[in-house]
């Protein structure tokens, strides 16, 4: 079990947050999808989820950041004002695309309502209750 949680705390640090977070703490990859919301709300539950079952008393992987200062809890910080108020989704987050060299861009273009589910969204997300949690944000936890 030890080894299992070794290589999941790696896959996080080494793979899945530079290769999928964004400076801002967004998920670009979601942003490009017919659900963005959905995806962009369930990708970051769940790599908070995974960073909570891999930290380990020494390290917190909520609040532990890349070189370049992208984290969990940024991740939590950009998401959360759409999280308190879908409409400030659709009135502020752009689509992406593909860019030069395989990294996302944004786009003019700003999101649509996800095709699916979208009156679903959100409910009581994983991530606030996580990230408030690591970083101490009353306000993540209230909404």
């Amino acid at each position: 079990m030890k080894k299992n949680l070794t290589e999941a705390r790696r896959q996080l640090k080494e793979v899945l947050l530079p290769g999928q977070l964004a400076a801002d703490g967004s998920f670009p990859q979601e942003l490009r999808r017919t659900k963005p919301y959905g995806y962009a709300i369930f990708n970051l539950d769940v790599m908070t989820a995974l960073a909570v079952v891999c930290s380990t008393p020494q390290e917190n992987l909520l609040t532990w950041s890349l070189p370049d200062g992208r984290s969990l809890v940024k991740g939590v910080a950009w998401l959360a004002p759409f999280l308190a108020d879908k409409s400030a989704w659709l009135k502020s987050v752009h689509k992406a695309a593909p860019g030069p060299g395989g990294t996302m861009v944004m786009t003019a273009e700003l999101v649509t309502p996800d095709v699916m589910y979208w009156a679903d969204w959100p409910v009581r997300q994983p991530c606030l209750i996580f990230g408030a949690l690591a970083a101490g944000r009353a306000d993540w936890l209230a909404t």
